[in-house]
């Protein structure tokens, strides 16, 4: 590691290691489980974790898919088919963290998906993530939208 990359924590870890199973299960369409457990397998004893989250994702991400995808449409200047499977699994990572796990600061679960888009997406796919989350965050997380979307 050098001495500008900053260590990742266990929420990190668990992000990235969905956006791959994500990706893949996308890309390919086989069982999100078999999935799951070859990324765990292969990162098992590289970085510390939070497992029950990652798991969390890659159970309730596909089960709310079409509602994720519905409300982030609404945001999007392209269809989510034309969107790179690497850009869509970082918004419906986003998504989630927005409408299904409220207690994660808004601006946490922006900046997390924009710093995936950072490193994993395109040049400046980071910002198209920015935009379609920040107006979703508008939607689900202001103080009018009905909670626990």
């Amino acid at each position: 590691m050098s001495d500008t990359e900053i260590p990742l924590n266990p929420r990190q870890v668990a992000r990235r290691l969905a956006l791959q199973a994500l990706y893949a299960w996308l890309l390919t369409q086989n069982a999100l489980r078999a999935i799951e457990l070859d990324v765990i397998d292969e990162q098992a004893t590289k970085k510390p974790c939070d497992r029950p989250y990652l798991h969390e994702l890659l159970e309730q991400i596909p089960i709310h898919q079409q509602a994720l995808e519905n409300s982030l449409a609404r945001y999007s200047s392209r269809a989510l088919s034309a969107v790179s499977p690497v850009e869509r699994a970082i918004l419906l990572i986003g998504a989630y963290d927005l409408c299904h796990r409220l207690e994660i600061p808004l601006k946490v679960a922006i900046n997390e998906a924009v710093d995936l888009a950072k490193t994993y997406g395109a040049t400046d796919g980071y910002r198209f993530i920015n935009g379609v989350l920040d107006k979703l965050a508008e939607e689900v997380r202001s103080p009018k939208a009905p909670q626990g979307k």
